[in-house]
């Protein structure tokens, strides 16, 4: 979520890079039903693409003490109240369960340098 936010360059926009999300963002009113290529839509402060909408990003977080990976940032085919950088999706399995495929999310490799 912080680096969707912009990290510490956030301008506190709604959505990752904008309070427009046609400009930043694929969801269910622009998409055509179906995925986009990366860097299609501006970016946010980070430079960083797709943060939100295009496909959901399977993220760790610690809910109430407890390690659970849940969805953030919305997918194409998602409404715009689901791609704010705020939105948390239901918690997912932990990796010590099965692991489930989805159409619309995937998961952003970071590397530090």
């Amino acid at each position: 979520e912080y680096a969707a936010r912009g990290g510490r360059y956030s301008q506190g926009y709604k959505y990752s890079g904008g309070n427009s999300l046609a400009s930043v963002a694929w969801y269910d009113d622009n998409s055509g039903s179906t995925t986009h290529p990366v860097a299609t839509k501006n970016p946010n402060e980070l430079g960083l693409y797709d943060m939100s909408g295009n496909v959901w990003e399977w993220c760790a977080d610690n809910i109430k003490g407890t390690r659970l990976y849940v969805k953030k940032g919305g997918a194409w085919s998602s409404d715009k109240e689901l791609c704010t950088v705020n939105f948390r999706g239901a918690p997912y399995p932990s990796r010590n369960q099965p692991c489930y495929t989805y159409f619309n999310m995937g998961f952003r490799i970071a590397v530090k340098k």
